[in-house]
């Protein structure tokens, strides 16, 4: 009956022994799969870690790229804003040219509306000094006739003069004839 129970307590053991080392392939089956699903899943990490490291890569790329056209639209509006004084102050220079301008213009034109006036004045002087003159002409004319007219009436009276003289002559030479001609007798 020992060597039984012996023999019922080995064969206890050993079934015993046989469950665990199925709980254990059982565990070591399980352990396998989760092991496997492991490395799997770590593949698919250093994968999505490849994929994660060259999308960052690329964003990196792109923020670079980014910062370029942020540093060149700077340096764009920089240089706009530059160009825009720069109109700014030529735009102001040649507002004050044209100030300048309208002022000499201005001025010129005031000049000469004193000129025009001036020589209205002395168009006005010179028409009436040529109204004096034509006046003085034509009294002088006047004269000039009345003198005309006494100077052929002293012509026509030292003509009959000359032909009284020369009467006068012919008669003192006929009466010195005469004398002459008494005398001798």
């Amino acid at each position: 009956t020992k060597i039984t129970k012996d023999r019922d307590a080995q064969v206890s053991a050993l079934g015993s022994s046989q469950d665990e080392t199925a709980d254990l392939k059982a565990s070591l089956t399980k352990l396998n799969d989760e092991l496997e699903d492991l490395r799997k899943r770590l593949a698919e990490s250093e994968e999505g870690k490849s994929n994660v490291s060259a999308e960052l890569e690329a964003k990196e790329a792109d923020l670079a790229s980014t910062r370029k056209d942020l540093s060149d639209a700077e340096a764009t509006i920089e240089e706009a804003k530059t160009e825009s004084e720069a109109q700014a102050k030529r735009i102001s220079m040649l507002m004050s040219d044209v100030s300048g301008v309208r002022s000499a213009a201005t001025k010129a034109e005031e000049d000469h509306m004193k000129v025009v006036e001036s020589l209205k004045a002395e168009m006005s002087e010179m028409k009436q000094a040529l109204v004096t003159s034509t006046s003085d002409l034509e009294k002088m004319t006047s004269d000039r006739s009345a003198v005309q007219a006494e100077l052929d009436e002293t012509s026509s009276n030292l003509l009959d003069a000359r032909d009284a003289l020369e009467r006068t002559t012919t008669e003192v030479e006929q009466l010195g004839m005469t004398r002459e001609k008494l005398s001798d007798d």
